[in-house]
């Protein structure tokens, strides 16, 4: 078996060498359109199709926001609303809160402006995503406002600005004007909670009032939520639970009369988008997937034609090729056979020359008809069959070749009167 399969790749590399330009418009057919496919795939699978990279059981992370009944229109939670939630789920066992912030974070020479998150003091827990070096935030760094000045670095930030020095850990560092220690790496891939966003660094909730001065922390809305389900809990559970405790944080505090209609729940798996990007996103690129799918049929419908065409031009060159296999394997021991494969192979080696004449054509359907059912195996019959149906189902071509090759120069016939045309029509297509 593997004989025969290099000896059709070295066959499969004569052909394609051959014709040069016919094999480089192929491969770059096909490439193109299974490039396209595969980009497009890898990006929404990277997105929104499998879990947060760099976090473990990613299964059992799911994203909830407070939505109106009809959950047109959504919320923010407040620190308040992710307290009363965190500490009353029994469907979750770990709810953790985020925002955005813009952080200049300087060692004493020139600052870098980065994108960082403001987070609670779980966040890495209940992402169970593990330190790379030192550790994250302790359950004391987040209590008291401003009382633990404390910041977290991605793993690309520590090797492109702190030249990957592990000495950093425990140094002081500037966090928009401010003093920060800096206590942990990130590990290398994980980009935070909204992949697309590339954090550079994570600073606890209780340092809001220096990062983002004169705005409210308790009450207003101003936190993402997430959290990690309890094995065995499903998504609903989780949903009508949350339902629940939003319905009585709404009933039981003096929230503003704005944000009180929003007490219906959406829970989804927490993916690297939010639930509303991430459905504009799927559904833009499945209709850029379904578009480089069709290039790539289209492609390949293409270079099958021009392979088929291809064909089409070497049909004496297979009928050749058939009779040497079955002259080759003859026994000789019956004479229909032996001779018949030896002059058919002669016949058709002039009509590939371009010496024959059409009474060489009646010559080889007379010898397949004298070999039919004389011969005492079925081997003359393999070889006179397809060879003798051949030349009479394509006569009309064997004869337009013969009187082709007659023709003095420019008329000659050979495979690059089907392959121009064709490699234009790739190019077109």
């Amino acid at each position: 078996m593997l004989e025969t399969l290099l000896g059709d790749l070295r066959f499969a590399g004569r052909m394609l060498r051959k014709s040069p330009v016919f094999t480089v418009v192929a491969i770059i057919v096909i490439s193109l359109g299974s490039g396209a496919v595969t980009t497009i795939f890898s990006a929404m699978n990277a997105v929104v199709l499998r879990p947060l990279p760099g976090t473990s059981g990613g299964n059992r992370l799911v994203l909830f926001e407070r939505r109106t009944p009809d959950f047109a229109e959504g919320v923010s939670g407040s620190y308040g609303y992710y307290r009363h939630v965190r500490d009353a789920t029994r469907t979750l066992s770990g709810v953790a809160a985020w925002s955005k912030v813009s952080l200049s974070i300087s060692t004493g020479g020139e600052g870098a402006a980065v994108y960082g998150n403001i987070v609670s003091g779980n966040y890495f827990s209940v992402l169970a995503v593990p330190p790379t070096i030192n550790r994250f935030f302790a359950p004391d760094e987040d209590r008291i406002p401003l009382a633990k000045p404390v910041v977290v670095v991605s793993h690309s930030f520590w090797e492109s600005h702190l030249g990957a020095d592990s000495t950093v850990i425990g140094r002081s560092v500037s966090v928009n004007g401010h003093p920060f220690t800096l206590i942990g790496v990130a590990p290398a891939g994980f980009r935070g909670v909204f992949t697309p966003l590339k954090t550079e660094a994570w600073v606890p909730l209780m340092m809001q009032a220096q990062l983002r001065p004169g705005r409210d922390l308790t009450d207003a809305p101003w936190l993402w939520m997430f959290g990690r389900l309890e094995r065995g809990a499903t998504r609903e559970a989780a949903r009508r639970e949350l339902a629940a405790l939003t319905a009585t944080w709404v009933d039981n505090t003096s929230e503003p009369a704005g944000y009180r209609k929003y007490a219906s729940i959406r829970i989804t798996d927490l993916t690297g988008l939010p639930d509303d990007a991430r459905n504009a996103f799927l559904g833009f690129t499945a209709l850029l997937l379904g578009a480089a799918g069709l290039v790539l049929l289209i492609a390949s419908v293409n270079v099958a034609s021009m392979l088929s065409a291809r064909a089409v031009a070497r049909r004496r060159e297979m009928a050749l090729r058939t009779a040497r296999f079955y002259q080759h394997e003859s026994c000789g021991k019956c004479t229909p056979c032996r001779e018949g494969t030896n002059w058919t192979v002669k016949m058709l080696e002039r009509v590939v020359r371009g010496e024959a004449t059409p009474m060489d054509l009646d010559i080889v359907s007379s010898v397949q008809e004298n070999i039919i059912g004389h011969c005492l195996c079925v081997l003359g019959d393999s070889m006179a069959m397809p060879v003798g149906a051949m030349v009479a189902k394509f006569r009309d071509e064997f004869e337009a070749a013969i009187e082709a090759a007659r023709q003095p120069g420019p008329g000659e016939f050979d495979h690059s009167d089907v392959d121009r045309p064709l490699t234009t029509g790739a190019i077109g297509v």
